[in-house]
């Protein structure tokens, strides 16, 4: 029997996001001799701001907010940052589970691929996935919709309005979760669809796809 394909993204669907993030926004004001309101940085991004903008309202000088966004291009993906993604609880048997069921196309934008595969191993899921895929964070949707209607995926599982544009340009099923970048109420308002709270709220659905729930 075939397998049912399903894409599934990295970052705030499958792990934490939020620990790295802000420990990197963190580091980098430190630098600087600043402190942030980080609290008010993740409600901020949270509700759909990008850094730059998110940091003009912690009142500092433009161009802090410039190093400070500089540092987090330069930064984010190494490996003393990426050491705080842990994959969320009960997720690594939750994903075996759904390998045995489907097939699993990981999709994640990233700049630095290598450093993705690495953290993937390290975590243990790599076995999992049909495929890994890597594409530039600065052309996330169109990329992400490319491999998306390449690999013939019906459904892909994100956090952000990038992903459910993804979905869009593909024609594929946007499933997303607040569990990471974004808020219910930011995904409710850019999106116009309900995010499920976490990925095990959906991933009985997920496997029913198939019959067209």
């Amino acid at each position: 029997m075939t397998k049912i394909a399903i894409g599934l993204d990295f970052d705030g669907t499958l792990v934490s996001c939020w620990p790295k993030q802000l420990s990197c926004l963190r580091t980098a004001a430190r630098l600087l001799g600043l402190e942030l309101q980080v609290n008010r940085i993740y409600n901020d991004k949270r509700n759909g701001m990008n850094n730059r903008t998110a940091l003009s309202r912690q009142n500092i000088s433009a161009d802090h907010i410039s190093k400070i966004d500089e540092f987090w291009m330069d930064n984010i993906e190494d490996q003393k940052f990426l050491n705080y993604d842990i994959i969320f609880p009960g997720y690594t048997d939750m994903i075996s589970y759904l390998q045995s069921k489907c097939d699993l196309h990981l999709i994640s934008a990233r700049s630095h691929p290598n450093n993705l595969i690495r953290q993937i191993e390290q975590l243990r899921i790599s076995k999992s996935f049909k495929t890994i895929n890597v594409v530039s964070p600065s052309k996330s949707s169109k990329q992400k919709a490319a491999i998306i209607e390449e690999l013939g995926l019906k459904t892909y599982v994100g956090d952000t309005e990038s992903d459910f544009e993804a979905c869009k340009l593909a024609k594929a099923r946007a499933m997303l979760v607040h569990s990471g970048q974004r808020s219910p109420h930011y995904l409710l308002e850019k999106c116009g669809v309900s995010a499920y709270p976490n990925f095990f709220s959906l991933a009985a659905e997920v496997i029913d796809v198939k019959h067209g729930r």
